[in-house]
C-alpha cells in the first residue's frame, strides 16, 4: 500500500477485515472482539428508568439497500416485569418515535432523553407498534435501582438482570468490588431463566480472555454452555457470543459455517456485532460462499445498529467499489461516521486512520491536512500503525525527529511502512496489524 512514487511509504485504506483476517485462533477472538468502547467522559446512567432496554431500529430500505439510515431510531429489546414499561404494553419491536415532545434518533439519544427524567413525573411517549399502528401515551419513570433491587429480591430474574447492567453503567469506572456485585446478579438472573443475564456471564468471560489465551478447556466449555443457553433464550448477543466460540473451537468444535448462521440468527435479532461479523464471514467466505449481497447488508445493519467498524468496512467496499460501485464521497461519510461514533460509543480507530487519508488525499472530500493531523494522532494514540506512519510523513518537514519517533512507534504497533520509514526490522507476532 504505497504512494507511488514517493520517498516515504504510505499506507493506504483498510477495511477491519482485510487489516486482521488471520485463522489463528488469537487472531480469531481479536477480530470478533474488536468492540466498540464506551465513550470516555460520557455521563454515567441516572437512576431514572423505564424499565426497558432499546436497541437501534432497523429501517426499510426501498431505494437503496447498501446505504446505511443516518438516524435509524430506536425500538424496545426487553421490558422488565413490573416496570413502567411493561405495564404500559410495550412489547420487542416497538417504535418510540418520540419522548417527552422530543423525536428519537437512536438508542443512545433515547436513554440520554430518559435519563434527564425526573423521576414521579408522567411523561409522553408515541409508540410505533410494529404493524405500524401509533400511539400516544403517559408514562412515569421510575427509580430504577429501588424498583429492581425489589423485584430481584421477589425473584423476578430479567429484574436482576437489569439491575446488574445499571450498576456497571452508573460508574464510569467499575471497580472489582462493583463487577463482582453485577455478575452475581447475572447468574441469579440466568438461574431463574433470564437468557440476557446468561449471556452477560458469556461476555464477561470473552472479555477476560480476549484473545483466548488461559483458557481451561473447563472455562471454555462453561462459556459455551452460558453462550447457548442464551441464545436458545432468544437473546441475540448470546447467539453472537457463541458464534465467536465456534469460530475459534472454543468449548465446541470449531465450524464456520455454524459460527456464521448463528450470527445471521444474531443479527436478525437486531445484535449489530452479529450483523457485522455476517458481513465479514461472507467477505472472507469464512464457512459460507462469497455473497456481496449478504456482505452489504451485514455492514449495513451492523452501521446503522451503532458499530463503528461495520461502517468502517462498508466505506472500504465503497472504497474499492467491492459488491458496489465505487464512491469516494460515499466512503469518506462512511469511515467519518465510523471515526465519530456517537454519544455512547467511541469510534473506530481505523475509520479515523481512513478519513484521515482521504482528507490528507482530498480524496471524497475536500482537503485538509490539519484535520487529518488531528485524526492520524488520534488513531495513533489508539496503537494504530498506519496511523503513526502516516503522521510521521505529515509532520517530518517540520520536526524531523518527532517523525522518527511517529517511524518506531508505528513498526512496534505492526506497521511495515513504519518499519521501512525508521530503517527497524518489523516486530514478530502471529496477529497481522496495520
Amino acid at each position: 500500500m504505497s504512494g507511488g512514487g514517493e520517498w516515504k511509504r504510505r499506507e493506504g485504506t483498510f477495511g477491519l477485515a482485510l487489516s486482521l483476517g488471520a485463522t489463528a485462533v488469537a487472531s480469531i477472538f481479536l477480530l470478533a472482539l474488536w468492540c466498540p468502547k464506551p465513550r470516555a467522559g460520557v455521563p454515567t446512567l441516572s437512576r431514572t428508568s423505564l424499565g426497558a432496554t432499546f436497541r437501534n431500529s432497523r429501517p426499510e430500505h426501498p431505494d437503496d439497500l447498501t446505504w446505511p439510515a443516518e438516524e435509524p431510531g430506536a425500538e424496545v429489546g426487553t421490558t422488565v416485569e413490573g416496570s413502567p414499561a411493561f405495564l404500559a404494553g410495550w412489547r420487542a419491536g416497538d417504535r418510540i418515535a418520540t419522548l417527552a415532545g422530543q423525536a428519537v434518533t437512536s438508542a443512545c439519544q433515547l436513554e440520554g432523553l430518559i435519563d434527564r427524567q425526573p423521576v414521579g413525573r408522567k411523561v409522553a411517549v408515541e409508540l410505533v407498534r410494529e404493524g405500524g399502528s401509533s400511539e400516544t401515551m403517559e408514562v412515569e419513570p421510575i427509580d430504577g435501582e429501588t424498583l429492581f433491587d425489589r423485584l430481584c429480591h421477589e425473584g423476578k430474574a430479567d429484574a436482576c438482570a437489569e439491575l446488574g447492567r445499571r450498576r456497571i453503567r452508573r460508574a464510569s469506572q467499575p471497580s472489582a468490588s462493583e463487577v463482582e456485585a453485577a455478575l452475581a446478579l447475572y447468574e441469579k438472573a440466568c438461574q431463574g431463566g433470564d437468557a440476557s443475564g446468561c449471556s452477560e456471564l458469556a461476555g464477561n468471560r470473552l472479555d477476560r480472555h480476549p484473545a483466548g489465551e488461559d483458557w481451561s478447556e473447563e472455562d471454555s466449555q462453561r462459556t459455551a454452555e452460558l453462550a447457548e443457553k442464551a441464545c436458545d433464550g432468544g437473546y441475540s448477543s448470546g447467539c453472537a457470543h457463541l458464534a465467536l466460540l465456534y469460530s475459534a473451537g472454543r468449548g465446541v468444535e470449531q465450524d464456520d459455517a455454524r459460527a456464521t448462521s448463528l450470527y445471521e440468527i444474531a443479527c436478525d435479532g437486531g445484535d449489530p456485532a452479529g450483523c457485522y461479523n455476517v458481513g465479514l464471514n461472507y467477505e472472507k467466505q469464512r464457512g459460507v460462499p462469497r455473497n456481496d449481497g449478504r456482505m452489504l447488508l451485514g455492514y449495513v445493519h451492523g452501521c446503522e445498529g451503532g458499530y463503528p467498524q461495520a461502517c468502517t468496512n462498508l466505506g472500504y467496499l465503497y472504497d474499492q467499489g467491492i459488491g458496489v460501485i465505487a464512491s469516494p464521497e460515499r466512503a469518506a461519510k462512511l469511515y467519518q461516521r465510523a471515526c465519530a461514533g456517537d454519544a455512547c460509543t467511541a469510534g473506530d480507530p481505523i475509520g479515523c486512520l481512513d478519513f484521515g487519508i482521504f482528507l490528507r488525499d482530498g480524496r471524497g472530500v475536500a482537503k485538509d491536512e490539519e484535520r487529518a493531523i488531528e485524526l492520524f494522532e488520534k488513531a495513533c494514540a489508539l496503537e494504530v500503525g498506519a496511523a503513526c506512519n502516516n503522521l510521521g510523513i505529515l509532520i517530518e518537514p517540520d520536526d524531523a525527529g518527532r517523525a522518527r519517533e511517529l517511524y518506531r512507534k508505528a513498526c512496534r504497533f505492526g506497521s511495515s511502512g513504519g518499519c521501512k520509514n525508521s530503517g527497524e526490522r518489523a516486530p514478530a507476532s502471529d496477529v497481522p496489524q496495520v
